[in-house]
């Protein structure tokens, strides 16, 4: 699976990463980068829920739930998804003097 990648220039929810829910190993690698300058605290998100990108751009009718350690992080991180979910992506609540990159990579 190719590496998915987001970048975030104001507070919002990213454009879901969509993941191959049939990928074996299903394992997923999400990373956050604060780029040079950048102060902003957000939270990884996923769902179970099946996305459609004809209706649903952002996710906003699917149910999200917070990453257990990507939750109100205030600096880089990275984490880790081993179960299959169907979408993943970035809420930034607050993003000040720069940006935020998002990337999911999944093995498989």
């Amino acid at each position: 699976m190719r590496s998915q990648s987001r970048t975030m220039t104001a507070p919002g929810v990213s454009t879901p990463a969509v993941m191959d829910t049939a990928a074996n190993p299903f394992n997923c690698t999400v990373t956050v980068i604060l780029n040079a300058g950048a102060t902003a605290t957000y939270t990884v998100e996923y769902t179970t829920d099946r996305p459609s990108s004809a209706t649903d751009a952002n996710g906003s009718n699917l149910t999200w739930f917070p990453h257990a350690t990507l939750a109100a992080q205030t600096v880089s991180s990275t984490g880790n998804i081993i179960v299959p979910v169907r979408a993943i992506r970035v809420n930034v609540a607050s993003l000040t003097g720069g940006t935020l990159t998002f990337r999911a990579q999944q093995a498989g």
